[in-house]
């Protein structure tokens, strides 16, 4: 999953933001695969993979909302699709 985010990155920010942005992805990113690889060990198959499953929906559904389609536009494009959403 930490793919997705990154790849938004390069579209969606700046220049001047993008290495913060990118920084705060990481963090983010480092910490919930160590909370993961802590967590799973005692936790049931079942249990794990239904919160998987329930995650991935929520994703899915958070894309299909609110992520918007960057093929083929210019960054300001872009950013002009970005600044009518606020």
């Amino acid at each position: 999953m930490s793919v997705v985010p990154n790849t938004l990155l390069g579209e969606l920010f700046p220049a001047n933001v993008k290495s913060k942005a990118a920084a705060v992805a990481t963090i983010f990113f480092a910490i919930a695969s160590f909370s993961v690889n802590k967590v799973y060990p005692s936790v049931p198959n079942y249990t794990m993979f239904a919160f998987f499953a329930l995650t991935n929906l929520i994703a899915a559904i958070f894309t299909w909302l609110y992520v918007i389609e960057t093929k083929g536009k210019s960054f300001s494009e872009i950013q002009q699709l970005l600044h009518k959403q606020k």
